[in-house]
């Protein structure tokens, strides 16, 4: 039976004993989409001159967009107590904890200059920056969307921040000169 990407987030919340969180879930799968269109495009124009050299290319640069994709992708999870981020894909599959009593401020935006991202066309520019009362800083990429680009009935950063400040923390979503560059 094939697992999806938001059970086995929710799989690696219950291993590990985590209950009574807000999930905020960071999707691949709508970038993927794209990306499988222009394979099978660009499969068919390749076959087309018979050639194994640019097949090969194609797939290695397959390898490495969903690889680049997996690595920078997280769900975040608030519970009463902890942020928690999650990377659910394959081979990159972790969880860490933070405890909300030594965060300082949470800030999200987006990179100005994703390079990368449009070299491999999925897009995950938007990153949550975590200052903890140490001065450690931690920087996660993600795919939960902003309120103008989400699902009906899907949870937005929007909702995250909103869900940080009832905690009492310094949430926010920067404005775009903010954003780094």
């Amino acid at each position: 039976m094939k697992q999806t990407i938001r059970n086995k987030v929710n799989d690696i919340l219950a291993e590990s004993r985590i209950e009574n969180f807000t999930l905020f879930y960071s999707s691949l799968l709508d970038q993927l989409y794209v990306l499988y269109i222009l394979i099978i495009s660009g499969a068919l124009l390749l076959v087309a001159h018979l050639s194994i050299w640019p097949i090969l290319v194609l797939l290695l640069y397959i390898i490495i967009a969903y690889l680049f994709g997996a690595y920078r992708n997280h769900s975040i999870a608030v519970t009463a107590t902890q942020l928690i981020v999650i990377n659910g894909r394959t081979p990159f599959t972790n969880l860490e904890r933070f405890e909300l009593s030594e965060i300082i401020s949470v800030r999200i935006g987006k990179n100005l200059h994703p390079i990368l991202d449009r070299l491999f066309i999925i897009p995950s520019n938007v990153y949550i920056q975590i200052l903890f009362k140490d001065n450690k800083t931690e920087t996660f990429y993600t795919n939960i969307d902003f309120a103008n680009e989400a699902k009906p009935g899907e949870l937005t950063l929007e909702d995250f921040v909103s869900i940080l400040s009832q905690k009492n923390l310094d949430a926010q979503i920067l404005e775009e000169e903010e954003w780094y560059d």
